[in-house]
Parts: structure tokens; sequence; C-alpha cells
């Protein structure tokens, strides 16, 4: 399934693999993070990331961790 199919749906455990290579090469940036909203919010239970590498996102992943007193107690799978 892709984020553009799961819009509307929830599950009760979403994994999102690989989010250190968004935004794709010659994706607006934006758009791209619109959608990784998209399929973060459709979890309602578990939400699961894996990122490699570095990217924007990453940053401001890691950026939302630091400032969140429940992310910070959480496990997660972005690098700190």
């Amino acid at each position: 399934m892709t984020l553009h199919t799961s819009k509307g749906l929830e599950f009760p455990v979403v994994a999102i693999a690989g989010i250190g290579f968004l935004p794709h090469r010659n994706e607006n940036e934006v758009r791209a993070a619109r959608l990784l909203y998209v399929g973060m919010t459709r979890a309602a239970g578990h939400l699961m990331m894996t990122a490699s590498g570095e990217s924007t996102f990453i940053a401001r992943l890691n950026k939302i961790k630091r400032a969140s007193r429940v992310l910070r107690t959480a496990e997660t799978s972005v690098p700190a």
C-alpha cells in the first residue's frame, strides 16, 4: 500500500520505512511532508518509522524529538 492510497484509512500499526530518503529527488518538499503526515496519522495505535542517512526530514524529526517530552521518553527509530 502506498501513502497515497492510505488516505482515509486507519490501522492499529503503521510502519514507514526509509524516511531518510525523503523527499525524493525532484519532489516538492512540502508535498512530501504532507504525504508523510498522512501516513503517520493513519496509525491508530503504534507508529514505527525507520531511517538511514541524513535528510531534511530527519533533521526536522530530530528537532521535534528534542522539543517533545513524549517523544524523548518514547522509543524511536530516528537517529539522535
